[in-house]
């Protein structure tokens, strides 16, 4: 999406102890464990224009699109991130797990096996750890809904990353077929968002976000769906988000291929803690005061 005095803000530097950072500090090329704390802002940037206060749900786009979801208890996965912006390529290792409703776990590795980061995302609240440069965040939702007026769950993060639609209660809503799909269209404001559901498997194939102002956009995309445990789970999630700077359009590229995934029935652990040599990192937001 285009650039506003938000994001530039944003995304332009962080504070931490009361001193402001560089937000290319955060980016250097070969510091995998950054990446995570940039798909982090990422996220907050592509619903940062949403102004209508609403509430998310799952399960009722099934009545209006007639999608086939994910169903599970508990989900573990790991899977490869190719992480693109222009000339800056990188890979890394990323290990997932939930627990329907209350708990996403994720532990973010090099290539070697070097675990840098790891996040806890709960009903009410968002964790992130940096092991390399020992920091963490933490916000709650409720925080972050205050700060950009979206409002972010649990339900609508775990929709996301096993490709189930989420509708948004509150904003127009409508089912269409286009081609081999099942459209369902909602109109937030100046975002359009579009689930697209194949009418052959009646599984999600598509996500678009477009802000109808500046003509941004993010695309995903769910390919090579494979059978788990009685359902058909996508192996590939590809997103594109397509914005505007100074120099023109631009294009920042995240690929997740998962190598393998599962939905055990017994109990996961999800461990995380955060030590007391961590520094606490603050994102700086528009409307904070100085």
């Amino acid at each position: 999406m285009k650039p506003n005095n938000f994001t530039v803000k944003m995304l332009s530097k962080m504070r931490t102890s009361g001193i402001y950072l560089k937000f290319s500090s955060l980016s250097r090329k070969g510091n995998f464990s950054n990446l995570l704390t940039l798909s982090f802002l990422a996220l907050i940037v592509v619903f940062s224009s949403c102004q209508r206060k609403t509430t998310t749900t799952s399960s009722s786009i099934s009545r209006k699109a007639k999608a086939k979801e994910v169903d599970y208890e508990f989900f573990q996965a790991r899977g490869r991130v190719t992480y693109e912006n222009g000339d800056n390529r990188e890979r890394f290792v990323v290990d997932i797990r939930m627990q329907k409703d209350s708990l996403i776990w994720l532990s973010l590795r090099s290539g070697t096996g070097i675990e840098g980061a790891r996040a806890l995302i709960k009903n009410d609240s968002i964790f992130f750890i940096n092991r390399l440069d020992k920091q963490y965040m933490m916000y709650s939702f409720d925080e972050l809904d205050g700060k950009v007026n979206f409002p972010f769950s649990l339900k609508m993060l775990q929709a996301i990353i096993v490709g189930n639609p989420v509708v948004f209660e509150g904003g127009t809503a409508l089912v269409d077929k286009v081609d081999n799909y099942k459209v369902l269209s909602q109109l937030l404001d100046n975002i359009k968002v579009q689930f697209w559901v194949s009418r052959n498997s009646s599984k999600l194939e598509k996500i678009t976000v477009e802000d109808i102002n500046s003509r941004n956009e993010l695309n995903i995309n769910y390919t090579d769906f494979q059978r788990v445990d009685r359902t058909d789970l996508p192996f590939e999630i590809n997103s594109v988000m397509s914005y505007y700077d100074e120099t023109g359009v631009k294009d920042a590229n995240i690929e997740l291929k998962y190598s393998k995934a599962e939905m055990p029935q017994e109990q996961l652990k999800f461990p995380f803690k955060i030590l007391p040599r961590h520094k606490r990192v603050y994102i700086k937001f528009d409307n904070d005061q100085e």
